[in-house]
């Protein structure tokens, strides 16, 4: 018996406004780390809720699109990004888009471990065939180089890949990037921000070998070589 462990998640297709809190998540995680700015063409690929969708409205993007597989994801999207959203199979998406347009920013939160990897740097040069020369793709991914790390890898059973950011720099040697940038995830929360950060600095001391990314999920920018 075949089992699909997708079934187990739990979907909550209620609508989702974006806060404050994601819009700083945001600006660091993808707009600093990248290098974004509001004329860039973007794609995020496993838009899920479109949260990131919303944000990128926010910042006054005019070319963006999500794809998701999920046709039920658009009853949680606001009618404002709802028409931002394309549902497809990503290898589909890939293929069309192929010689016909490309982007500045390719966005993968929370979706490059779900892929074996070898599937995963298919993936990564997949998408290089429709990134612009100077482009960037954004990928946030469980950190396996922290101590906090395993908690969200294997959390997952759909979780196919674990990364650190060895590991990560060496899927972009083989696809043809380069590993730009390597950084923590923040919290929305500044003052256990703050107080995760003191704590990391004592360990660091502390330690011969200190994770070169200490927080659970770590964000990588991956650039063409």
């Amino acid at each position: 018996m075949t089992i699909d462990f997708y079934d187990g998640y739990r979907r909550d297709y209620g609508l989702v406004h974006l806060q404050k809190k994601h819009v700083r998540q945001f600006d660091h995680e993808f707009a600093r780390a990248s290098g974004f700015s509001s004329n860039m063409s973007v794609l995020e690929l496993g838009c899920g809720n479109g949260l990131f969708l919303q944000y990128l409205e926010r910042k006054g993007a005019r070319d963006f699109l999500g794809v998701d597989q999920d046709a039920e994801l658009r009853k949680c999207m606001p009618v404002t990004v709802a028409n931002r959203f394309q549902i497809g199979d990503f290898w589909d998406f890939l293929s069309q888009s192929k010689g016909r347009r490309q982007f500045d920013r390719v966005v993968l939160f929370d979706v490059l471990e779900h892929f074996p990897a070898e599937k995963g740097s298919e993936l990564l040069h997949r998408i290089g065939e429709i990134l612009e020369p100077d482009g960037a793709i954004v990928a946030r991914v469980p950190n396996l180089s922290s101590p906090w790390g395993p908690a969200c890898q294997f959390n997952d059973l759909t979780h196919k890949t674990a990364f650190t950011p060895g590991s990560i720099a060496q899927l972009a040697e083989v696809t043809g990037f380069r590993l730009a940038a390597c950084l923590p995830q923040v919290h929305s929360n500044r003052w256990k921000q703050a107080r995760e950060q003191f704590l990391h600095g004592v360990l660091s001391w502390f330690l011969i070998n200190p994770p070169q990314v200490w927080s659970a999920q770590m964000v990588a920018v991956l650039r063409k070589k």
